[in-house]
């Protein structure tokens, strides 16, 4: 089972840039071609956990975005 949301961020932390889509079935593409069996998006799939990521707490949402206006106010 793929998590095509899920998949597609853990291929950009992954560094692989050229990809522009994926697909519950497991297909992942660039502009041209299928490239699932490329062995750098292959093993992203290899290791992808289709689970949900936790939704944070709302106190851990106020806590970031504290965080990030006082960073923009240091700017």
């Amino acid at each position: 089972m793929i998590n095509p949301s899920k998949l597609s961020t853990e291929i950009e932390a992954a560094g692989i840039t050229d990809v522009v889509g994926c697909h519950s079935s497991g297909r992942v593409w660039t502009f041209e071609c299928d490239v699932q069996d490329r062995p750098d998006v292959a093993a992203v799939i290899a290791a992808h956990d289709p689970t949900e990521t936790p939704v944070p707490s709302l106190e851990e949402r106020l806590e970031a975005a504290e965080l990030l206006i006082a960073t923009l106010l240091e700017v």
